[in-house]
């Protein structure tokens, strides 16, 4: 049987799980803990942790897969930067998942999150932040961000921690698990009385359309981080076919 190493932690990663696990050997790649027990009764090898170029390239070179899956975020710059550096210098084939970008009309769209963060302080009334962990300290540079901010994260007792530790206040933190419907969003803009929505082009694994259309039915604004350009890639459904395919070849 071929064997893959999935680079996932994104709706597509698990997709792919469920679409090849009879098809090929799996190895996935997870970043986090709280990624790895959402697979752990799937039928594959689970490696937990963040890998740098060098691991991955050690990885590479014991394993002998037949490709590298990189199904990462669309935001995953760096991730996906190092897992093609890995694979080209091993030679093993690079194939990146690729989600279709979201209708970004009546959104207010930047391309950093400085200058996001900067316009946001000419602006009053709640925010609601769901661009992710990562992001969530340059949001602390907000004046009265703890009062301001509702942040939007994954239930991770790690990622809860570090946002307490950073300053957002526990009754402004909303931990679950998307994706979420257009009602359950309207509902925390209501409930909140959200004036500015901050999110990412997430596409619809991340249900964005949903999310957009709550915000602006609840009278707030959708602030949009654009993704970083990506050169190359393949829809998930192409992907899924096109593995399948060499399965039985």
């Amino acid at each position: 049987m071929k064997k893959l190493l999935l680079f996932s932690g994104t709706t597509e990663g698990t997709a792919l799980i469920h679409a090849l696990s009879k098809d090929y050997e799996l190895t996935v790649s997870v970043a986090t803990p709280y990624g790895a027990k959402l697979i752990e009764n799937e039928p594959v090898q689970i490696l937990c942790g963040r890998l740098d170029e060098e691991a991955m390239v050690s990885l590479l070179g014991e394993k002998n897969y037949n490709a590298v899956i990189d199904a990462t975020h669309p935001y995953a710059e760096m991730a996906s930067k190092t897992i093609r550096a890995a694979c080209s210098r091993t030679n093993v084939r690079y194939l990146r998942c690729k989600r279709a970008s979201s209708d970004l009309s009546n959104c207010r769209v930047f391309y950093d999150l400085p200058s996001l963060c900067q316009e946001l302080q000419k602006t009053k009334g709640a925010v609601l932040l769901t661009t992710g962990s990562k992001e969530m300290q340059v949001f602390t540079k907000l004046p009265d961000f703890s009062n301001r901010c509702y942040l939007r994260i994954l239930p991770d007792p790690d990622t809860i921690r570090d946002a307490l530790n950073l300053g957002f206040a526990a009754s402004h933190l909303i931990a679950m698990q998307g994706p979420f419907s257009m009602s359950l969003n309207r509902a925390l803009c209501e409930q909140y009385d959200i004036r500015i929505v901050v999110t990412k082009d997430g596409g619809a694994p991340a249900s964005f359309a949903e999310k957009k259309e709550a915000a602006l039915l609840a009278g707030a604004e959708v602030w949009v981080l654009s993704r970083p350009l990506e050169e190359e890639g393949i829809s998930l459904q192409d992907l899924i076919a096109q593995l399948k395919m060499e399965a039985k070849a």
